[in-house]
């Protein structure tokens, strides 16, 4: 396969509208297996769970600083994207640690990924637990118009922190996914483009 086949074929795989399978013997409920039409696994799927992290660190921060935003409805988003992100976490871990185990000598790189991808539970709860101080200050200032500016500074700091800490997290984790993931079709275009 030439090398313009072989970016063709990566395209293909990033454009495809994924169909896995979920019945035996290709896969099942639990564990659906590689795309019936690109063959992509499971478990590089579930990177769109990769999403929903930044997205509720981004939202918490959102309320954390601006409270023109945490008096809106947006900060019961915000609970409910963290209640399922926390819970959708070890979900997503259990499937990529069921795809470790299938290799039989995984290299470096993944299994850097697998032990990024074991703290992601610690980054969730965390971000639980700032969206549920924010629902809390939100409901405290809608009862009363005493406004709480030490309370509101600890609670923008933490979501901050969080918020950032979170996110540099994920990105660590889908980093060392995405190497694992296509470490062998770089090395082939980068040898078969002389670089």
């Amino acid at each position: 396969m030439t090398a313009a086949e072989e970016l063709r074929a990566a395209v293909t795989r990033l454009r495809c509208d994924h169909r896995h399978p979920v019945q035996p013997p290709h896969g099942s409920m639990a564990f659906p297996g590689d795309c019936s039409k690109c063959g992509a696994p499971w478990g590089s799927i579930l990177v769109s769970d990769g999403l929903r992290e930044p997205l509720a660190a981004l939202l918490e921060i959102a309320c954390a600083l601006w409270p023109a935003v945490r008096r809106g409805q947006l900060v019961w988003f915000t609970l409910i994207l963290a209640i399922v992100t926390t819970v959708a976490t070890p979900i997503t871990t259990h499937a990529g640690e069921w795809l470790y185990d299938l290799r039989r000598n995984p290299a470096p790189v993944l299994r850097e990924h697998a032990e990024r991808g074991d703290t992601m539970i610690y980054f969730s709860v965390a971000l639980l637990v700032v969206a549920i101080a924010l629902v809390a200050l939100h409901v405290v200032e809608r009862r009363t118009d005493q406004r709480r500016a030490l309370t509101n500074m600890i609670v923008a700091v933490l979501a901050l922190a969080v918020g950032v800490s979170s996110i540099i997290q994920i990105y660590r984790i889908g980093d060392a996914g995405a190497r694992s993931a296509w470490a062998h079709e770089i090395a082939h275009l980068e040898t078969a483009n002389g670089s």
